[in-house]
């Protein structure tokens, strides 16, 4: 499966649906990244996106620009309004990773770059409990 499978389905809706129901635009393609665990069956969807209990991952991308994000608790790379990683921190413990990738601008580096560093933190992608990882 790819990062690219933008029809892919998504609890029988079609992932374009799914963006417009959930205000994300047709371009944008948004998801978490997610730390390998074990029993990841038996966990619910917040214990699955939490990185709470897990090593912490390096955060320093060099491949997006560092920008202010929405909330002090909040280390951004990447513009909003474009491609970019979000580390989201509860009492200077990390919490959750997400990203958006925006298909209008995102280059082949870019793409490269998410997945390179996604193994490199030994996670996944995860988009609505369907794990998108490549081996």
């Amino acid at each position: 499966m790819s990062v690219w499978g933008i029809a892919e389905r998504i609890d029988g809706k079609i992932y374009r649906e799914w963006q417009e129901e959930n205000g994300v635009a047709v371009w944008q393609f948004q998801c978490n990244i997610i730390p390998l665990r074990e029993n990841i069956d038996k966990l619910d969807c917040d214990e699955i996106i939490s990185w709470q209990g897990v090593s912490q991952p390096k955060i320093n991308l060099y491949f997006l620009e560092r920008e202010k994000g929405w909330s002090t608790d909040i280390v951004q790379y990447g513009k909003t309004e474009e491609t970019y990683i979000e580390f989201l921190f509860a009492k200077n413990e990390l919490e959750e990773i997400s990203y958006r990738l925006d298909l209008r601008t995102l280059t082949k580096y870019e793409l490269t770059q998410i997945i390179e560093y996604v193994q490199s933190i030994e996670a996944y992608f995860l988009l609505k409990i369907e794990f998108i990882h490549r081996n």
